[in-house]
């Protein structure tokens, strides 16, 4: 196929010369599509490789698919191997202008370099995830598409595509990419194929972008990335100033990173940080900041399980004083010496405690120290439970009563049987005395 058959040259464009052949703008005889003609150089013709690259790019573009790349129309790249037939393509025209036009020597304010850098940090993921790796990607390579203010990338001459047929592996000793920015791993003795290398020519797109010029190496003589040489580094003072700008060095710090290995790994993992970039607002001074609702909420939780915790408190309380009332009167009518103290909590919302020391009124020997407890028990501590012991124990063969076990809520409930138990904890102090009193006579 010949491309006069279709298309025919518009000769108010000129043209424009690349690596392997020459750009023209052409408009399609019967549809009057407008397109872009790429013929190889006739000195190219002959040359196997070179017939090789252009199929690998009509290969690249037509699995792209026209997103984010200029759509495929026509190509006759099924005759890669006759070298009798000049190869030749048609892919979109994308009317627009360069990066080179737009921002070479005048910065783009802060805000619209992130997102033309997002853009294309969003097809050069696409790119990687069709198995696609650009290797030039630079100012005059995209494209502002004028109609739709899209990110165009163009010109796939050296990129590398995965499992495609016949694909020409570059030479180690052959140097890739741009002046743009020269990168180690598409220099000489470099892998060639490692997809960082775009990710940081993009990071290289946003520093242009910023400063209307190239970064040019990765890392000068004195070890220094683009964005910290300051000859080169003229940043804008609004966006020094500009709370956003943390997050763009950020994206400097590791995109300019010497050891591939400290670099974005992915296009995605960029995409998120120009993402992180664009949103980012820091709270204004007069605005509350997002941790007092954190607090005003913990407050408030705070203040309800104190309240609860009082009210716990003052259940058992009640329960231990009420229980003490009852033993002291009935010791009282029957010449016992049980001291009314008043009890105390010894584990805050969870225990209360009051502390005897029984004897006879005619005698302060013997005497036992008897303990009353109420505490929360289970899990939950949803139980209260109510009980005597001796302190110390070693004296008494039997040192503890149980008087109550029940629902920590229901004090009236909790009030009530403790009361009803009043005679049993009094006989209980006499028998700790009997059995005290009998142990010591031996």
């Amino acid at each position: 196929m010949n491309w006069q058959t279709n298309w025919s040259i518009d000769e108010t464009h000129g043209q424009k010369a690349g690596g392997q052949g020459t750009v023209r703008k052409a408009v399609n005889k019967n549809t009057e599509t407008v397109g872009a003609l790429k013929e190889m150089h006739a000195e190219s013709t002959q040359n196997t490789e070179r017939r090789r690259r252009m199929a690998r790019e009509i290969n690249i573009l037509e699995r792209l698919d026209g997103k984010g790349v200029p759509r495929l129309f026509e190509s006759n790249a099924d005759a890669v191997e006759d070298k009798s037939v000049p190869l030749y393509f048609v892919c979109e025209w994308v009317q627009g202008k360069t990066l080179q036009e737009v921002a070479g020597g005048s910065p783009l304010p802060l805000a619209e370099a992130l997102q033309i850098t997002r853009d294309l940090a969003d097809v050069i993921m696409h790119c990687h995830n069709s198995g696609i790796q650009h290797r030039d990607i630079k100012p005059d390579n995209v494209l502002i598409n004028e109609a739709t203010s899209q990110v165009c990338l163009v010109d796939f001459g050296i990129a590398y595509a995965e499992e495609n047929e016949g694909d020409p592996r570059t030479p180690l000793r052959q140097e890739l990419g741009n002046r743009f920015l020269r990168l180690p791993e598409l220099g000489i003795g470099g892998s060639k194929r490692d997809v960082r290398a775009d990710i940081t020519q993009v990071v290289g797109i946003l520093f242009f972008l910023l400063t209307g010029r190239a970064p040019n190496t990765l890392i000068d003589e004195q070890g220094r990335p683009p964005h910290k040489r300051a000859e080169l580094a003229t940043f804008a003072p609004d966006d020094l100033a500009d709370a956003r700008w943390k997050r763009v060095r950020s994206i400097f710090d590791i995109g300019f990173s010497l050891p591939t290995t400290l670099r974005f790994a992915d296009a995605a993992t960029l995409v998120r940080s120009l993402d992180e970039a664009i949103a980012y607002v820091p709270a204004l001074a007069q605005q509350q900041p997002a941790f007092e609702e954190d607090v005003e909420a913990f407050n408030a939780v705070r203040e309800h399980i104190n309240a609860a915790i009082k009210a716990v408190e003052l259940s058992l309380i009640n329960a231990v004083n009420s229980l003490a009332t009852e033993i002291g009167l009935i010791a009282k009518t029957r010449e016992f010496s049980f001291p009314n103290p008043h009890a105390k909590m010894v584990k805050t919302g969870r225990e209360a405690k009051l502390l005897w020391a029984v004897s006879h009124e005619k005698s302060e020997e013997p005497r036992v120290f008897i303990g009353l407890y109420a505490r929360l028990d289970g899990d939950d501590f949803g139980v209260v439970s109510v009980r005597l012991s001796t302190e110390p124990f070693e004296h008494i063969v039997d040192g503890t009563l149980e008087l109550y076990s029940g629902p920590a809520a229901d004090t009236s409930r909790l009030l009530e049987e403790i009361q009803s138990r009043a005679g049993d904890a009094f006989g209980f102090g006499v028998r700790l005395l009997t059995q005290k009193m009998q142990k010591e006579s031996l």
